[in-house]
């Protein structure tokens, strides 16, 4: 085991070969309770997120990029890429947007990937993107919440900005849309479905997909039952 000094609020968010990209909130002054007061809010309203390398072996960072904090949330590093949330309008209404930005590592600028994302009908999933996000095999597709069906996942394509919607499989008898969860060493894709009107952790069917075959709305190469119906 290997201990890695950490500086503050700083959190590994990816990796690539046998560094950690980093990212840290850095602001002119501390922020105690983060956001909890006017005063703070006014802190964090300069701050910027700073992006960096972090060697294990030697401790040695390598600052890659800083954005400002209101650009909003980190979602993936895909191909060199840093993909967040920026360019907010309209905030806390309705009718709130915003666009996916990334960074390309490679050339150091910024590029828009998609104008707007209608926070009214999708919201990109911050926590759980779809992703093996700790074997260090990055996704070219992010996992997209359906704010209008909260079993309607989509999947939004890093390269293109296409939202693509999930396929909609038969789970005895009922049909049911995947829930996208994690890809394998194979390169296939697992995703849950679940026949009951709301959402049952003790109760789901689980099942195995050619890439291909998910998004051309196929059938899975494989089921696997997690529990025994009644």
């Amino acid at each position: 085991m290997q201990t890695i000094p950490m500086l503050a609020d700083e959190k590994i968010i990816a990796c690539e070969g046998s560094r950690f990209l980093t990212i840290r909130i850095e602001a002119n002054e501390p922020f105690p309770n983060f956001g909890s007061t006017e005063q703070e809010k006014a802190i964090l309203a300069h701050a910027v997120y700073v992006y960096a390398w972090l060697d294990p072996a030697t401790g040695a960072r390598e600052k890659i990029c800083t954005r400002p904090y209101a650009d909003g949330y980190f979602h993936n590093y895909y191909d060199g890429r840093i993909y967040y949330t920026g360019n907010f309008r309209n905030a806390d209404t309705p009718g709130q947007q915003a666009a996916l930005l990334y960074f390309d590592t490679a050339d150091g600028t910024e590029k828009t990937l998609l104008e707007t994302i209608p926070f009214d009908t999708y919201g990109i999933d911050v926590c759980a993107p779809f992703s093996p996000a700790f074997a260090g095999v990055p996704q070219r597709y992010l996992r997209v919440l359906n704010v209008g069906d909260a079993y309607a996942d989509c999947l939004l394509d890093m390269e293109t900005g296409d939202v693509l919607p999930a396929p909609a499989v038969t789970a005895e008898g009922v049909r049911r849309p995947a829930l996208l969860l994690a890809c394998t060493a194979s390169g296939q894709w697992l995703t849950t479905a679940n026949p009951l009107d709301s959402y049952d952790p003790q109760y789901s069917l689980y099942a195995l997909w050619d890439p291909a075959d998910f998004l051309a709305d196929g059938q899975p190469a494989a089921w696997v039952t997690m529990y025994a119906t009644e």
